[in-house]
Order: C-alpha cells, then sequence, then structure tokens
C-alpha cells in the first residue's frame, strides 16, 4: 500500500531522468503534518540502485544534525561504516597520507579549524571523484529544525559542489519560510487523499469488499479530510471492530453509525491507546521513552528480555504508526511523527514500567545494546536515584562520543547537582567536573566552565594530601583551562560592548 506516496515518488524519479540546464537541482517536498513525508522518502530511497547514485540523508531531527558540520560528519559516517567507496578513494593517497587523515577521522568530533578544513577538502574531493560515474541525492529532512542563518550556511557550502550531477531534496513543515536562503527549482506536493484512493486503501488494508470500504470511507473522509496517517490509525482502533471476521463479511452498519467518530488528534490516538492490549501500550511506551526511536536489533533484544513475544513490528509501521529508517548504516524503528511519541510518553507513567527500565539498565551494564539510551531522567522520576545515576555517568560518555556536547552537559551537571547528596556513587567526581569544564569550554559556555573548572581546582586542593608531581601537573592544566574561559570571556565582552 503506497497511502500517498506514488504520484510524489514518480514526479522525484521524472526529475531525476531530466537531464537540467544546471546543476544542483534543488527539489521541495512540501506536505501538510501526517502526510507520510519521511515514509514516502524511505520508499524513494529504497529503489535507488547504489551503482547508479550516491545517497546521503540528514534528519535534522533524529541525528541533531548541524548545517555548519554537515560534511564532517559525512566524512566521519562513511569512515565509521567502512564504506567501500571512501576506503577506496582513500588508498589513493601515500601511505603517510592515509595515516595522517585516519588520525584527523579518529579523532572526530574533536577538530581544530585547520583538521576541519582538511577534512572539508577531503569531503570535496571525494565527490568530485565520483562525478563521471554516479548522480548524488543529498535528501535534508525536518528543515523547521535549522534557522534561516544556518540554512545560508548550508546553501553556500552545497554551491561549492554545483559542478557535479547533485539533486538536493528539502522537505520540512515550514520550507517556505527559508525561501530566501533556499531557493528550489521544483516543487512536489503531497496533496491529501482523494474520496477514490482512501475507498481503494481501505480495502487493501482490510483485505475486504469495495462495499465494505466505501461504507467506512463515508463514514470517515470528512472526519479526516483525507489525511493520510489519521485515516490509517482510525482504521485500526476504530473500524476494525466493525467488521466481521470473514473479509468478504458484511460491515455491522448500524452499530458504525451509532459510535462517534472524530478527526481530532485526541480521539483519533485515544481511540488506538484503548484498541492495544497491555503488552503493546508497554512496548510503545517504552519506544517512546527511549526517545522516539531504537536500532532494530536492540529494540529486539529488549522485547526479547521483556518476554514480550506478540508484538509484531511490520503490523505497526503498516499501520502508520512506526517507520522503520536506515540512521547511520543501521536500520530504525520509530514513531512515524512526534505527536505519536508524545501520546504514548503522556499516557503510560514511568512509573509503570520501573521493572522494564531496570532491564534495559541491566543490557547496558552488560554491554548488550549497541547504543546508549537516555533513560536516567525515568530512573530519577521514579525514585531510583542511584541507578539514575550510573545512568547518567554512562549516557554523558557516550554523548560526548557522538559529539552531542548540550546533551552531555546537562547530564554531567545532573551529576554535579546531586554530588553533596549521594557521595558514594559518584568515585570520579573529580573527573566529572573536568569533564563538564570541558564540555562547557566546547559549547562556548565559558562563564560556567570558569565556575566548574575553579571547583574543580578547589575541591583537588581540599582532597590532597602531600602534593605529588601529578597533582601538580594538574592542578597547573586546571588553571590553564581557567585561564583560557577568562579570556573567552573577556573577548566576548569586548566584542560585546
Amino acid at each position: 500500500m503506497t497511502w500517498n506516496q506514488t504520484s510524489a515518488i514518480r514526479q522525484l524519479e521524472q526529475l531525476l531522468k531530466k537531464k537540467p540546464a544546471k546543476f544542483p537541482v534543488r527539489i521541495s517536498v512540501q506536505s501538510e503534518y501526517g502526510s507520510g513525508t519521511a515514509e514516502m522518502l524511505d520508499t524513494f530511497v529504497s529503489r535507488r540502485n547504489s551503482d547508479s547514485f550516491f545517497i546521503n540523508r540528514f534528519d535534522f531531527r533524529n541525528e541533531q544534525h548541524r548545517p555548519a558540520h554537515w560534511q564532517l560528519q559525512t566524512v566521519w559516517e562513511l569512515f565509521r561504516n567502512g564504506d567501500p567507496l571512501f576506503l577506496s578513494f582513500l588508498n589513493g593517497f601515500t601511505k603517510p597520507q592515509q595515516r595522517y587523515i585516519e588520525e584527523i577521522l579518529n579523532s572526530l568530533p574533536e577538530i581544530s579549524p585547520e583538521r576541519k578544513a582538511a577534512l572539508q577538502n577531503l569531503f570535496f574531493h571525494f565527490f568530485h571523484s565520483l562525478g563521471q560515474t554516479r548522480k548524488f541525492i543529498f535528501i535534508f529532512e525536518n528543515t523547521q529544525e535549522i534557522d534561516r542563518l544556518q540554512a545560508e550556511v548550508l546553501r553556500r557550502e552545497l554551491d561549492r559542489l554545483s559542478v557535479l550531477p547533485l539533486f538536493i531534496i528539502y522537505s520540512g513543515e515550514n520550507i517556505a519560510n527559508h525561501q530566501l536562503s533556499i531557493a528550489v527549482d521544483h516543487r512536489v506536493v503531497l496533496p491529501r487523499l482523494s474520496v477514490r484512493e482512501v475507498a481503494q486503501n481501505i480495502r487493501d488494508y482490510f483485505s475486504t469488499s469495495a462495499i465494505n470500504a466505501r461504507i467506512i470511507t463515508n463514514n470517515c473522509y470528512f472526519k479526516t479530510s483525507g489525511d493520510p496517517l489519521k485515516t490509517r490509525l482510525l482504521l485500526e482502533g476504530h473500524y476494525r471492530r466493525f467488521l466481521a471476521e470473514a473479509p468478504d463479511g458484511f460491515i455491522n452498519i448500524k452499530q458504525m453509525q451509532c459510535s462517534r467518530v472524530s478527526g481530532d488528534w485526541h480521539f483519533v490516538l485515544e481511540q488506538l491507546f484503548n484498541h492495544i492490549d497491555e503488552q503493546t501500550q508497554i512496548t510503545l511506551s517504552i519506544l517512546a521513552y527511549l526517545g522516539g526511536s531504537a536500532e532494530i536489533n536492540d529494540f529486539k533484544n529488549i522485547l526479547r528480555h521483556f518476554r514480550f513475544s506478540d508484538f509484531s513490528m511490520t503490523h505497526w509501521v503498516r499501520t502508520g504508526l512506526l517507520r522503520q529508517f536506515t540512521m547511520r548504516n543501521s536500520s530504525y524503528i520509530g514513531f512515524s511523527e512526534h505527536i505519536l511519541q508524545d501520546w504514548f510518553y503522556q499516557f503510560v507513567p514511568a512509573q509503570r514500567l520501573k521493572k522494564h527500565l531496570q532491564i534495559i539498565y541491566d543490557l547496558h551494564v552488560k554491554n548488550k545494546l549497541s547504543e546508549v539510551y537516555k533513560i536516567s531522567h525515568l530512573f530519577y522520576e521514579v525514585g531510583e536515584t542511584e541507578f539514575s545515576l550510573k545512568s547518567a555517568r554512562r549516557e554523558s560518555a557516550y554523548l560526548i562520543q557522538l559529539g552531542r556536547y548540550r546533551e552531555a552537559a546537562e547530564r554531567l551537571y545532573f551529576l554535579v547537582r546531586h554530588s553533596d547528596i549521594y557521595p558514594d556513587s559518584l568515585s570520579d567526581f573529580h573527573y566529572i567536573l573536568q569533564l563538564l569544564g570541558e564540555v562547557y569550554l566546547k559549547l562556548g559556555v565559558n562563564e560556567n566552565a570558569f565556575e566548574i573548572l575553579r571547583r574543580l581546582r578547589d575541591e583537588k586542593i581540599q582532597s590532597a594530601g602531600k602534593t605529588s608531581d601529578s597533582d601538580r601537573d594538574a592542578w597547573v592544566d586546571i588553571s590553564l583551562k581557567i585561564a583560557r574561559a577568562l579570556i573567552k570571556m573577556d573577548a566576548f565582552q569586548e566584542a560585546k560592548y
């Protein structure tokens, strides 16, 4: 079932076939909320032959991609995932050059301005080397997450690739607001479904008769205005009960007409929530609490340890509630829209999931999951402060590794804030202070960095017995970082005034 994808995919494919007057070709995908833009792009990407196309996809909402650093993130992921084309490209350099490049790549996300320029040049050389054999498709999703200045930075960097056969696809809720910065050559619109399309999709969804499909369509179409996602969720949460067991059985019209139906999101989701069993409620709520998406093998592993055997990912992808997508060369399962995640986060309290959180914690400790999921705040919410602190420590290290410094700072400060109450749970407290100070410096929050580093120096002085050479070296190192924070604070004040 396509649910509103066919015409948009056909338009995109036609644009790829045409020989444009110039490159890059800029395309915007415009749709209303719930029209399934991400799902359409999933299908579009899956149909492209990797021998003819090089596709890079950036979601500014899910991956915290920063427009100013998207080239570095591209190169980093190509290297980290062992992309054969990229590794073959690196083999064209001399051995010393390869070692230097690998040293820079292994140091990411940490990078100096000089090394950043070197990697950006590497990025452009790599794509130029492929320019004769492939077309390039760069997809930037959820552009509402970046501001006009970031959009301008993105445009300037993309202009450097203008000699390549490059197609750029933008999607987002407010893409029209970026028109001064993101000019587009073509617009692909995902319209709402027609009455005929809804009836055909309902017939396919339930494998039922044309008469039943038309009766349901007449009952729901004007309530949903042809919104594909609302329609699908209503089919599962509201209309399924009115159909007989046999696919060709006649629908219970009288019962259906006596029931209230609405296209309001609250009604749609409440009907769905009340329709599903407790195990499915918990499963979907756990996914919401994990951030709305999870690496698919991790999620299967979690459900296996929950002893949940009845949950069907395929079924819930078919309903439109979930979508399966590829990110960082791995498969993920997640909610198709944020409103769905918010609903399951809100309606199943964390206290009800306490034993399930403990299972996820144990899987983290045993390194049974490929990623570290943020659950420390949930443990704190249910009163398990010790588990919360231990989880926050693990999460902060993982977030620093990914270069997500703002989130790491929030978790580290959570540890610092509770250090006086639970000192036994934070045996490496000095190291936590050091990490937080360094993260604040990376973020340019110099006042906070100064305060944290000064506290670290004072703590070390108070706890020191006989001063060793290593203690003196550490004291000097901290003092230099404090001085650096002060210099940056002064420079900012001079620029400000």
